[in-house]
């Protein structure tokens, strides 16, 4: 399993999907510790460690509008990721349905 977590490292540019990738293949765990390195969670806002463009947990299922610098012409790595919230609680209602138990009768 490692492995298809380092081929999908290697192929995300940028980290830009590893996120959104690690979650469509059930990598729950993996997916919360490769959003840690694109984004910084303060209390409810998570801020992108590139543009440093924060989101309030707010605006869950919004776009996230990155930092742009119109005058270089370089825009964050990141814009047009998935919203940071919707990864957080994606990975989390995931890993909670993987690790759920069946109740004893």
């Amino acid at each position: 399993m490692k492995t298809l977590s380092r081929r999908l490292e290697r192929e995300a540019p940028q980290r830009r999907t590893l996120a959104a990738d690690l979650l469509a293949e059930g990598k729950f765990n993996d997916a919360l510790c490769a959003l840690s390195h694109v984004y910084e969670q303060d209390g409810d806002v998570m801020q992108c460690r590139c543009c440093s463009q924060g989101i309030h947990v707010y605006y869950a299922g919004q776009p996230l509008r990155h930092g742009l610098a119109e005058a270089t012409g370089n825009d964050c790595p990141y814009q047009g990721d998935k919203n940071p919230w919707d990864i957080l609680l994606e990975a989390a209602i995931g890993r909670r349905a993987q690790h759920s138990l069946p109740l004893a009768a």
